[in-house]
């Protein structure tokens, strides 16, 4: 079976070709695909079924989602119901080669909320035995809890193509959830719903849905050459916060996390996610006498598309979840965490340096007089609101590109970039931090010059773009001290030097992997915001603040208050 690709192409673009058949009983085969990377692919296999919507996700056997024996694993299957996300069109050169894969055979890849599949990436050797078990790297995407899929998205073709080069072979695996309100909502009907069933109720689905899947890896993943002893769990943006997230659980899911640009991100409270739950019933027009079953119907029949407009254009929310967080007993920002589960033996976190450039856009009409007073806004004292202005050089008086570049490189700090420090302050496990400083100066990028939020994925993946035999030589120098680190880390290695002992971060850029002491790095503005207990809480609120534009039911990036519509 061959993708379609365009006359063009280039020989380091992907294609597929009939693969191996895995034996997995007597009930059970499983048909693989071989791209032209020589990686073995096994994809769309469903690794869970849901019962009803908004119900929790039911662990799958592979040999049950063999139809009359056969499982065929050549095409990617559905991803979760989104809306369209149009910062991933203007990032879609980076991810060339991968594309044609969204079309296998011509069908597009169907929204469906039944999306619950994983892709599994094998070194062939790994196959009937031919060599030791291998490590896993399974993949939880980004998109704000909202858009993505762990298709394209969580590609491992090429990263384990390069693995097998550099004699660190791994098993990749990609995994797809419920997005949007599918998997982000929580209400008394939804528990007590849950109660009734026998559940455990979870207003995550998501995360419920992403735990699953990482049973299923452990309970599955020797079929395919995978060592279920080692796991590495990673993601990048919300796929961060999740996967964080089940390092501070108390289901074993992994040895090792790799957190990329985790947002310092506000849990929903259950009080606030009733308020959500209520608007969506409000909007079905059924009566305010109705029973908790008739609003769970009313809001089931509502369309996938009605369910996507619900959201308004913003990022579904987490909510706490004391079920899930045992070792917590309030609500707890991660970068307030004191201790992961004993199980972690592992972290490997970092940001890239200009993460809020993926959303400055929003803010190009914004005078300096308007950035200034929204930073003494959302600053949770005056004098650190003045410190704030002064380090980042943001000033009724300057140009406004100044001020808003100084607002750029203070979200991006206060957003994502204080939460890797203060993780690895933390004495265990062994945590190593980096920070991505990569720029994109592609002709088509509309970010030059930036390492924004999201960028460093694609070199995580080592698509064509930043690590193929025509992509620039300082991308390839970045993408291989990447792979480096990333391989010895899933191999069970810190890939250098533990934070909390060195104090040392490794940056990764044109240079490739250079390792530097952050509290003398005069490139960091955020040293002194971070340098107490309550400074730190100030700082980070200040990011979730810009972060959210101030809308308690609104995570994405907004116009901040009393300010004019930015386009």
């Amino acid at each position: 079976m061959a993708s379609a690709t365009p006359a063009d192409a280039r020989k380091d673009w992907l294609t597929l070709s009939p693969g191996p058949v895995l034996d997995i009983s007597a009930k059970c085969k499983v048909c693989g695909a071989l791209s032209s990377t020589g990686v073995v692919n096994f994809l769309g296999i469903p690794f869970a079924t849901i019962p009803a919507r908004f119900r929790q996700s039911k662990l799958l056997n592979l040999e049950d989602a063999c139809n009359s024996g056969i499982l065929d694993s050549t095409r990617y299957g559905p991803i979760c119901p989104q809306p369209y996300d149009p910062l991933i069109s203007r990032r879609m050169y980076l991810y060339e080669g991968l594309v044609p894969l969204l079309e296998v055979e011509g069908m597009p890849v169907m929204d469906l909320e039944e999306c619950l599949r994983v892709n599994v990436f094998v070194p062939p050797g790994a196959l009937h035995g031919r060599t030791a078990k291998l490590p896993v790297y399974a993949n939880i995407h980004g998109g704000g809890w909202t858009t993505g899929n762990g298709n394209t998205s969580s590609d491992g073709n090429y990263s384990v193509q390069h693995a097998m080069k550099i004699g660190k072979p791994f098993v990749s695996v990609g995994i797809n959830y419920r997005l949007g309100y599918h998997g982000f909502l929580g209400s008394k009907d939804l528990e007590e719903e849950a109660r009734q069933n026998g559940e455990v109720y979870s207003p995550n689905r998501g995360l419920w849905d992403q735990r699953i899947a990482l049973l299923w890896i452990r309970k599955h993943i020797h079929h395919f050459g995978g060592d279920p002893d080692q796991i590495t769990i990673a993601g990048e943006s919300a796929g961060a916060f999740s996967s964080c997230a089940h390092g501070l659980s108390d289901i074993p899911v992994c040895k090792r996390i790799i957190i990329q640009s985790a947002p310092v991100w506000k849990f929903a409270d259950p009080a606030l996610a009733e308020e959500i739950y209520q608007r969506l019933v409000s909007s079905t027009g059924i009566p305010t006498s109705a029973s908790a079953t008739e609003r769970l119907a009313a809001l089931r029949q509502l369309s996938d598309k009605q369910l996507e407009d619900l959201l308004g254009g913003s990022f579904a929310r987490p909510v706490w979840d004391p079920n899930w967080f045992v070792h917590q007993d309030v609500i707890t920002p991660f970068e307030r965490v004191t201790k992961f589960s004993p199980w972690v033996e592992g972290v490997l976190v970092g940001w890239t340096r200009d993460e809020m450039a993926l959303w400055s856009n929003q803010w190009h009409s914004l005078t300096s007089a308007e950035v200034e007073a929204w930073v003494r806004d959302v600053s949770p004292d005056p004098a650190f609101a003045s410190e704030l202005l002064k380090a980042y050089n943001v000033s009724r008086d300057n140009p406004a590109e100044i001020s808003l570049d100084g607002l750029m490189r203070l979200s991006s700090d206060g957003a994502f970039g204080c939460l890797p420090i203060m993780l690895g302050r933390l004495t265990s496990p062994a945590i190593s931090v980096f920070r991505f400083e990569q720029t994109d100066d592609n002709p088509q990028s509309s970010f030059k010059g930036r390492s924004y939020h999201s960028l460093d994925t694609a070199f995580v993946l080592r698509t064509p773009a930043v690590a193929g035999p025509e992509a620039e030589e300082k991308y390839r120098t970045t993408a291989d001290a990447m792979a480096e680190d990333w391989a010895a880390f899933i191999y069970g290695s810190q890939p250098f030097e533990q934070f909390q002992k060195s104090g040392k971060v490794r940056l990764y850029n044109s240079h490739g992997n250079e390792l530097v002491d952050w509290a003398s790095d005069k490139t960091s503005l955020m040293h002194g915001f971070i340098d107490t207990e309550q400074r730190a809480e100030w700082f980070s609120e200040v990011g979730k603040q810009i972060l959210s534009g101030k809308n308690e039911l609104s995570n994405s990036p907004t116009k901040p208050k009393n300010c004019k519509t930015v386009a």
